[in-house]
């Protein structure tokens, strides 16, 4: 088997989903939280409550305008949900889920391409699959 960066994971945007092209880096990290639930009468014991999960979402690559199902949808997404689904694979493994995309940046760093960055965190329920 050769391993071959940037290949190995896709993000996908829309109802119906579109992969988001040009994008060679697709990260997914899926974290727990807890929340402090100890009461005043507690015996000095510290109680936590669980079972609250979050997850966030980055990706970069280089800009493509004529994307318009993928990077531009993102783009204009920014502040506001998007269907997304994150795929290893063609089809499976994946997550899926609503992205409240946060961030999409454009550099000039590098000459033939514009670098880009996008960042969001899923917000209510996703699922793995």
């Amino acid at each position: 088997m050769t391993i071959t960066a940037g290949s190995a994971s896709d993000l996908y945007v829309g109802a119906s989903p579109s992969k988001v092209l040009g994008l060679n880096q697709v990260k997914f990290a899926v974290h727990g939280k807890e929340i402090d639930i100890t009461a005043f009468d507690s015996a000095k014991e510290t109680y936590i409550g669980t079972g609250i999960i979050g997850a966030d979402v980055s990706a970069s690559g280089f800009y493509d305008n004529a994307d318009t199902t993928g990077q531009i949808a993102l783009r204009n997404a920014v502040g506001t949900t998007i269907a997304c689904e994150v795929r290893w694979g063609d089809t499976t493994p994946k997550v899926a889920g609503t992205l409240l995309v946060l961030g999409f940046d454009m550099d000039a760093a590098v000459q033939g391409g514009v670098p880009i960055s996008v960042s969001g965190k899923f917000t209510g329920a996703f699922t793995f699959s």
